[in-house]
């Protein structure tokens, strides 16, 4: 957002470092690097995952990611979120339809499916931004608006960490294959 620094940038060119404060350089689990986007991307092999050190979310954020899948698992691919099953999470994943699932706070109507089914197409890579102020939200492909919708809970901290390319505790979705690259987390809409 104009005027806004990141609270974490991870540009993923050879490393998960940090590039706005350093204070959440992330942690790679079975990370390789390869050309991008935008020089180097991370590289995800379905046991992959990046740790961010982001345990909690209140009120505004954004999210920026570049995204280019290798494969879609028959039950999906996570993309980024937390998930412990009860409440206060944000998850973000591709379904088996290569379409985008956006969820705040794992509520009833808080799951969202947005676009177009093939939305995600192998090999190709898409821009995915996620804004939210105050409880409502606005969901990005390509920089077009593609959902809004709201939810009641603005405050997210179940206590674990935000993963990139996975979600802590969570068998029900695949762990991302692909490459992930650019990806800055915010504060602000």
């Amino acid at each position: 957002p104009t005027g806004t620094t990141p609270i974490a940038y991870y540009k993923l060119d050879n490393s998960s470092e940090d590039f706005s404060t350093g204070s959440y350089d992330g942690t790679d689990t079975n990370i390789e690097y390869r050309f991008g986007k935008y020089g180097q991307a991370a590289v995800f092999d379905g046991s992959s995952r990046i740790g961010t050190g982001i345990t909690s979310f209140t009120n505004n954020l954004a999210i920026s990611m570049w995204l280019n899948p290798s494969s879609v698992s028959s039950n999906g691919n996570w993309i980024f979120g937390n998930w412990n099953s009860t409440s206060q999470d944000i998850y973000f994943y591709i379904n088996s339809s290569a379409q985008l699932v956006v969820n705040f706070d794992n509520q009833s109507g808080g799951e969202l499916t947005v676009g177009s089914a093939g939305d995600f197409v192998i090999g190709n890579w898409i821009h995915f931004v996620v804004s939210m102020s105050s409880g409502n939200y606005v969901v990005y492909l390509n920089g077009v608006s593609v959902a809004t919708h709201s939810t009641p809970t603005t405050s997210y901290d179940n206590g674990q960490d935000y993963e990139i390319g996975n979600v802590p505790k969570s068998s029900s979705v695949a762990s991302w294959i692909g490459l992930i690259d650019q990806v800055r987390i915010y504060d602000a809409a």
